[in-house]
């Protein structure tokens, strides 16, 4: 499971000699050979030594590499990797708390998981929760963690519904229901406690020692947090155990023990300083300034003060730069690039905040859901927005996931012996944007789509959207002789929508290319029939585009 608080004691062992300067070797590794490898070798490579990464929270080190492997065209490669890939990266803004943009990539992930994929669907809304938690979503996080809870419950996964139990106990913490939350943190370690998760042990010990802390129990805390420190030692998961000195800072300052408490912090910044993590660091400062002012030493609270400020700029600035460098990746090609002025970071982040709010419901496909039917039963709105979710939202008709799920199931099914893909790209597509608008351009797919259901359902086939202006279709049992007919009055029916197209190749209308493929079923993967046909759909757009051509090799 990619859940970036769930690790497996290889990767655990893998990452015991994980530093700052290994990490820079392994970038610069990385970058040496990633023009020498094809983009799905690159890929699980980079992903592997992100596991690593992700054990320390040290996933910011990767940020370059990991958006940089977003912003390319990833045809062919596995969907599972994609959506490794997306989590990876929510998981790395979630680390920065740049929330909008982690919800974003987590939401992306989605598109890659199939819908009977419970333990990873079960991650990604865990994963959602977590975010809404941090931005006091309380609600809506609880919701989604229930889903969670559910579909590991189905699985029979019964670590990672523990996992999702503590996450919901810091909501109970949050809200002072501090008899609540001892049960869900007991429940999770009477489950760790049966395997090997030492790591995640001392994260929920942590957590039951800041909930005694917080029920008054102070000398019942300090023996639990003692313990989970120990675990957190061994297991060298920096990460968790910059969390646990945060609540032990917290518990010393209220026992005004201000030397242990220093200690803590000192230490505490270090670690934040070598995983770069500038919002800790400047949580750390700011509580550091605090304890100088109460001992009434003001020389030292002002430095530190300093301290805090000089680092939420940096983390201001790192966050404004996210936002910037995907802004400019997707606009590029139109707009000229975002300028920034650093003296400004934080008050063109406050004018932006209605407006990142905003993206992040737009984002959340079923955040309406939620919002209007939070008292519907957890399981019949679940199947719902599944469903919803296996449709592209311009067109109606499946999406890529509804896709990869029809293959799988054909796959499956003794009774079809061979399987014909049809890949359509609408030609000079972006010429049509360009010169016509978007709105034109959307109402041309949503046309196009019509079509290519009209024919899928006349030959009982299958029809979806597999991103921008390219279509798949599906045909059991056919042969080269049916699938050309097919292929004809797909370019027919097209050139009879009469849908001006100036740039087009024919008589000035919109016109379609296609590539098609016939495999016998089962012998060779989902990735490798695509990669046949996008070769056919290749050759006809390399021959003039407006036509097709049938790839027969075997």
């Amino acid at each position: 499971m990619d859940n970036k608080y769930i690790y497996d004691s290889k990767t655990i062992e893998e990452s015991k000699d994980i530093s700052p300067e290994k990490v820079e070797s392994i970038v610069k590794e990385l970058n040496s050979v990633k023009k020498s490898m094809n983009h799905e070798k690159y890929l699980k490579l980079v992903l592997d030594e992100a596991k690593k990464l992700r054990v320390k929270g040290m996933l910011n080190f990767f940020y370059d590499i990991l958006l940089d492997l977003d912003s390319r065209v990833l045809k062919g490669v596995n969907p599972h990797d994609i959506y490794a890939l997306k989590n990876t990266i929510g998981t790395m803004f979630y680390y920065q708390s740049s929330y909008d943009l982690a919800l974003k990539y987590y939401m992306e992930g989605l598109d890659y998981i199939s819908i009977h994929d419970g333990i990873k669907r079960g991650s990604i809304y865990n994963n959602l929760g977590e975010i809404y938690r941090e931005i006091k979503e309380y609600e809506h996080a609880l919701l989604y963690y229930s889903w969670a809870k559910e579909l590991f419950q189905e699985e029979g996964m019964e670590f990672h519904y523990s996992v999702v139990s503590m996450n919901m106990a810091l909501i109970l913490i949050k809200e002072e229901k501090y008899d609540g939350a001892l049960e869900y943190v007991e429940n999770t370690l009477e489950i760790l406690d049966k395997g090997n998760y030492n790591v995640n042990y001392g994260d929920a010990l942590s957590v039951k020692g800041r909930v005694y802390f917080k029920m008054g129990r102070v000398f019942e805390a300090k023996k639990i947090y003692e313990k989970a420190q120990t675990i957190l030692e061994e297991s060298e998961n920096t990460y968790y155990l910059l969390k646990h000195l945060l609540n032990m800072g917290e518990m010393y300052s209220f026992e005004e023990k201000f030397s242990e408490c220093l200690d803590v912090y000192e230490r505490g910044l270090d670690i934040a300083k070598k995983l770069k993590n500038n919002r800790i660091a400047s949580v750390i400062e700011r509580r550091v300034s605090e304890v100088y002012e109460y001992m009434g030493d003001y020389k030292s609270a002002l430095m530190h003060h300093k301290a805090f400020n000089d680092y939420k700029s940096r983390y201001l600035e790192q966050n404004l730069k996210s936002r910037i460098k995907g802004l400019n990746k997707e606009y590029e090609k139109n707009h000229s690039k975002i300028e920034f002025d650093s003296r400004d970071l934080e008050n063109q982040l406050l004018k932006q905040k209605s407006l990142e709010l905003k993206s992040m419901n737009v984002s959340l496909i079923n955040e309406i859901a939620i919002r209007e039917r939070s008292h519907v039963k957890l399981k019949e709105t679940n199947e719902r927005l599944m469903k919803i979710s296996m449709l592209d939202e311009l067109t109606q008709i499946p999406n890529r996931r509804s896709f990869v799920d029809k293959m799988l199931a054909i796959g499956k099914d003794r009774s079809i012996i061979n399987i014909g893909l049809i890949m359509v790209d609408i030609d000079h597509f972006k010429k049509f944007n360009d010169f016509y608008g978007h709105n034109e351009g959307d109402q041309a797919l949503v046309e196009v789509a019509r079509v290519l259901n009209k024919v899928a359902n006349r030959f009982n086939g299958f029809v979806a959207r597999h991103g921008g202006e390219e279509f798949v279709l599906i045909f059991c049992n056919v042969n080269i002789n049916s699938l050309s007919s097919i292929l004809q009055g797909v370019k027919d029916e097209i050139i009879d929508l009469s849908i001006p197209h100036e740039n087009g190749s024919v008589n000035g209308i919109l016109t379609v290319s296609q590539g098609a493929f016939i495999a016998k079923n089962g012998m060779i993967s989902v990735e490798e029939i695509l990669e046949k046909a996008d070769e056919a759909l290749y050759t006809a757009k390399g021959n003039g585009r407006n036509n097709y051509v049938i790839n027969n090799e075997r």
